[in-house]
């Protein structure tokens, strides 16, 4: 078996050499050698005195001190094993190690490990964790790398033969000696295995850190300029150079906003003289500058910083709000290009058929398989990403494998038993109702091709959640934009022949597209999507499936809406049903995002912070949400309910849509608007609801208010027609935000008067709109001054908590 060197530079370190040398003592895996080179430290005395207690330890000196990287070479010259490792004088190692680098060291290869920031005075408890845990990063290119060393020096371990060969560290290089040196076994063709488990403790100290930014920033710049010039990189050209120095330049403004490091700037400007930067980055740059962009970003990272370096252990109100709201808006923007797409369809099929029975027979034939896609495959996202994660730090990536594949074939299974089920059950309704042999089978063509999506999805949504869990998320979002280019397409073409049929088409080519996305890109990361009989049957724990019946019980709430709007319509007939599904979009649109947005970036807040003990940050992030939902709800209902008529008249009149459709497809719309506050706090508070387990009573207050709206849209589609049936749907909706409002200030989650200001708002604005609407003026001006009183005293309440937040 080959020896194990561990070679500790120490200078000004005697003080924590000791701490240092009993890390390595303390391996289950022996070290063969272990060398300390002072290098010509003023503490010559007090380290030599350490090094009495630790006879094993081979001790040299330098004759003067030559750095850090010099340094290491001369201990890495006298080891006589042949594999050597590093450690700082002032950090320890974890119990394993070396044990875990052993296990994944290939020949000519190296290893490297995760780092645990700490101090002493936070110092983690020491854990030993399974052999099973031992999950890699393999390392083989240097594409991230120019971008930033996302790997640490100081954990390395390779073979002394092959230091050599590279020469070792660049004894020029006073600091990231470490980052040239991975570039260089990177450039050499030397595959890195990244374990991905804190196996290094890294003590650090924040003033020594800002103090050091400007020596730091100097030698980063060196080194990537070294690695340009060795790859024959042009710095001047815009994208394989520019880019690069573009990214290094702009994170050192953001460092020299911070407080005491003002000299930065001067020296980053010289820099980028001296690189010779394209000129595009460097005026993008200075733009930046002027228009405080960099300052704002170096006040969002020391905020960023403080939230992460605060206590733990305390019920302190610990996250930061401009992660939370850059990822909102990542993935709601994400999400809205999807709708965008699926919108700019149903405008193509309003003016290719017109409101009539084609759009009709289309939403007839896709509303209930794309309901229980959204209620029992949507679910599957939120239920497998925490078990997806749990698994990857425990098991193998050859277990995970397996069982991925498992779970996949299970839902397949599954999903295709519900569809076959589902396309019988709609062709009995449709036999009965006698519109299945209407326009030639239209309708028995377009379920079966909706049922075939319905099988897909629940894998299609395994995969996204496959990719969420491994941080590709945007990849997954881009991939489901391809469903309504595909849909999009075959109407543009063979609207005419095939009429509705292509649309149908278009969106099964659109998931099969997606589906062969997402497996395809899996496939390299260790997740097989697959289809056929499930080798075990048992795949998930207990929690994980009552989560998913809470997820499901949730999506039957709040996406039965229009599931149970689309089947009152079509009691009125089939122009009621094209003029639903047209006025409705943006409703639609809107509650995607919120329901999106809020499931992939809240609830997982949520629930970390409920499960950590920290309800009181919990209930904060529910308030802030919860105004800042109200605010915005409220600009988008009073925006959509008086320009419904124009966006109607802008987006849909022409070809087969005639301007006599415009006044019941905007009546639709203008009322459908109604209902998204109460849709967003919904959704918010079921989420909420769901981190803390307590689902059954969200569940029954839901339910209730979905029947009472059920019972109003009979009451009210009389005498609105089509527009009462969405009237009576959003008063539902109406009712349940408002129990379970009640419900959030008896659990003593929102306070008293902010649920009487937003109840005032939300009511008040409704009342104003729909009396505005029958022709009652004075009593809408009334409503309407207490709905902007509500919302004049929620917004002026969320700015004072956000800036309390900022000072705590």
């Amino acid at each position: 078996m080959n020896k194990v060197c561990v070679i500790i530079p120490c200078y000004r370190d005697s003080a924590t050499l000791a701490r240092a040398l009993d890390s390595v003592r303390a391996q289950t895996h022996p070290v063969d050698e272990i060398i300390v080179v002072n290098d010509n430290s003023p503490e010559t005395e007090a380290i030599e005195a350490v090094l009495q207690a630790y006879p094993e330890v081979t001790y040299v000196k330098n004759p003067e001190n030559v750095g850090l990287a010099a340094t290491r070479n001369n201990g890495v010259r006298v080891a006589k094993s042949e594999i050597i490792s590093f450690l700082d004088a002032d950090d320890e190692l974890h119990p394993q190690k070396i044990e875990f680098q052993l296990r994944k060291l290939c020949d000519k290869g190296a290893v490297a490990c995760r780092v645990a920031k700490t101090t002493i005075n936070t110092r983690p408890p020491v854990n030993l964790y399974s052999a099973k845990k031992i999950r890699t990063v393999k390392v083989n290119h240097t594409k991230r790398m120019r971008f930033g060393n996302h790997l640490t020096g100081a954990s390395m371990m390779l073979e002394k033969s092959l230091f050599m060969s590279l020469g070792g560290y660049d004894a020029n290089l006073r600091s990231c000696e470490d980052f040239d040196l991975w570039f260089r076994l990177l450039d050499a063709g030397v595959e890195v295995v990244d374990i991905q488990l804190p196996l290094y403790f890294y003590y650090y100290n924040e003033c020594g850190l800002s103090k050091n930014y400007v020596n730091i920033s100097h030698w980063e710049l060196e080194v990537v300029k070294k690695f340009l010039q060795r790859n024959g990189i042009c710095p001047g050209s815009f994208w394989s150079g520019g880019f690069v120095l573009f990214v290094w330049m702009a994170r050192h403004f953001i460092r020299s906003k911070m407080p005491g490091n003002e000299i930065l700037q001067d020296r980053i400007r010289e820099n980028v003289s001296y690189l010779g930067m394209h000129w595009f980055w460097r005026v993008l740059m200075n733009f930046a500058d002027r228009v405080g962009f960099w300052k704002l970003w170096a006040r969002v990272d020391l905020k960023s910083r403080a939230d992460s370096n605060a206590g733990r252990d305390c019920n302190v109100m610990n996250f930061s709000f401009a992660k939370i709201f850059n990822a909102g808006i990542w993935v709601g923007g994400l999400t809205a290009l999807g709708y965008l797409g699926l919108m700019f369809r149903d405008i193509l099929m309003a003016r290719c058929f017109g409101v009539g029975e084609a759009v009709s027979l289309y939403q007839l034939g896709s509303v209930l398989p794309m309901f229980l896609a959204s209620v029992l495959a949507g679910p599957v996202n939120a239920t497998l990403v925490p078990e997806i994660v749990r698994r990857r730090t425990i098991l193998s990536d050859r277990e995970n494998s397996v069982w991925f594949s498992d779970v996949s074939r299970t839902i397949f299974l599954g999903m295709l038993l519900v569809s076959i089920f589902t396309f019988f059950s709609c062709l009995v309704y449709s036999l009965h109702r006698e519109f299945a042999v209407n326009r030639g089978g239209y309708f028995v063509m377009l379920l079966l091709m909706s049922c075939a999506m319905l099988a897909m999805s629940g894998n299609v949504v395994l995969g996204n959640a496959a990719l969420n869990s491994i941080g590709r998320a945007r990849v997954a979002s881009l991939a489901q934009a391809v469903v309504p280019v595909c849909a999009i397409i075959p109407l543009l073409l063979w609207s005419d022949s095939l009429g509705v049929i292509s649309v149908g088409m278009g969106m099964l080519l659109g998931q099969l597209a997606n589906f062969l996305i997402i497996k395809w890109i899996l496939s390299g990361c260790g997740f097989p999507l697959e289809i056929g009989k499930p080798v075990r049957w048992k795949i998930v724990d207990k929690i994980a499936v009552r989560q998913y019946v809470a997820m499901v019980v949730m999506s039957i709430c709040l996406f039965a809406t229009p599931l149970i709007g689309t089947a009152l319509a079509e009691l009125i007939g089939h122009a009621a049903v094209s003029a639903y599904t047209l006025g409705s979009k943006v409703a639609v649109f809107c509650n995607g995002i919120v329901t999106v947005t809020l499931g992939f970036v809240v609830l997982p807040r949520f629930s970390r912070d409920i499960s950590s003990g920290m309800d009181e940050s919990a209930r904060t992030l529910l308030r802030l949400a919860f105004s800042f939902l109200s605010i915005v709800s409220f600009v988008f209902v009073v925006a959509l309910f008086f320009l419904s008529k124009n966006i109607v008249q802008l987006v849909f009149v022409g070809g087969a849509f005639l301007p006599s459709d415009v006044d019941v497809v905007s009546q639709v719309m203008s009322y459908s608007s109604l209902q998204l506050p109460f849709f967003a706090a919904c959704m918010l508070l079921l989420n909420y609801a769901l981190a803390q387990r307590r689902v059954g009573k969200i569940f029954i207050t839901a339910f209730l208010g979905q029947i009472l709206g059920v019972a109003m849209s009979f009451w009210f589609k009389d005498r609105y027609g089509v527009g009462g049936v969405t009237l009576g749907l959003a008063a539902g909706m109406a009712l349940s935000s408002i129990m379970l409002l009640v419900d959030a200030v008896f659990s003593k989650n929102i306070e008293p008067l902010s649920a009487v200001r937003v109840i005032c708002t939300w009511v008040g604005l409704a009342l104003a709109l729909l009396l505005f609407e029958n022709g009652q003026p004075g009593l809408a001006v009334f409503a309407m001054a207490m709905a902007l009183l509500g919302f004049v005293f929620e917004t002026a309440w969320s700015i004072r908590m956000v800036l309390v937040s900022k000072r705590a």
